[in-house]
């Protein structure tokens, strides 16, 4: 007997050809997208509609706005999409006064620059040339012949030839000076000594000359803290009546020299 044929399923040829259909519909969908990005990122080139119009610097305290504006390089004919973020707040971090810069926009044409200045700590002294630098001894300007100069002047330090502003000087004798004078300056002598220069020959010899003591006070070892109490007790217990008239040595833990 004849053996019945398989009836063949329906519908099988639509299975076959569906992921095509897929393939073809998912293509179509990204040029369509590719297309409208293409035109929308043009479009945002072009517009003046994300055109930078207004640029604040906020924090200034010693800068001006004008000069803030020029070294960040931003002008009322960028668009805020498309600003370098990073090259900006370079630019500005390249001026000797700012210690940091950070950059906001804010729809639909504001810029912000969040500016954190450089504070003036001490005067450097280079071959009668003085300088006024900051805590970490970053170079911020050179003080005019006719100015007062900050105190205390710091010089003779050991291995400085020459500086630019907004160079940061690491030698040890110029950091020691002005970790000396982070200690000192907190101190409740400050004020009385009125401290008007710090000679850093050498991260261990370090020599200040202030208007209430005819003689040098000598530091070093990096024991400035120590020091400095032991010549807050010494200086109460005789009256300021120490005795010196070359130098006190404060180096050597109890052992104090007086000559």
């Amino acid at each position: 007997m004849a053996r019945p044929r398989k009836r063949r399923r329906a519908g099988r040829g639509r299975f076959v050809d569906r992921p095509i259909a897929y393939v073809l519909e998912a293509a179509l969908a990204l040029g369509l997208l590719y297309t409208f990005g293409q035109s929308f990122y043009s479009y945002a080139q072009t517009s003046p509609a994300f055109g930078v119009r207004n640029i604040q610097a906020l924090g200034l305290q010693r800068l001006d706005l004008d000069e803030v504006v020029a070294a960040s390089g931003l002008t009322t004919g960028d668009n805020l999409l498309f600003l370098d973020k990073d090259a900006i707040r370079a630019r500005v971090e390249s001026m000797p006064y700012v210690k940091s810069c950070g950059l906001r926009v804010s729809f639909p044409d504001l810029v912000i620059l969040d500016v954190v200045e450089r504070e003036p700590f001490a005067a450097l002294l280079v071959h009668s040339r003085s300088y006024e630098i900051d805590a970490d001894g970053t170079v911020l300007r050179e003080v005019g012949t006719a100015e007062m100069p900050l105190a205390p002047f710091i010089s003779c330090v050991g291995g400085l030839e020459f500086v630019d502003l907004g160079d940061r000087i690491g030698l040890p004798a110029l950091q020691a000076a002005l970790e000396l004078w982070k200690v000192f300056g907190a101190s409740p002598l400050a004020r009385q000594f009125e401290i008007s220069e710090i000679a850093a020959i050498h991260e261990d010899d370090l020599r200040m000359y202030g208007a209430a003591v005819p003689y040098e006070l000598r530091w070093g070892r990096g024991e400035f803290a120590d020091q400095a109490r032991r010549l807050e007790i010494l200086w109460e217990n005789k009256g300021g009546e120490l005795g010196c008239n070359e130098f006190l040595d404060l180096r050597f833990g109890e052992g104090l020299v007086c000559r």
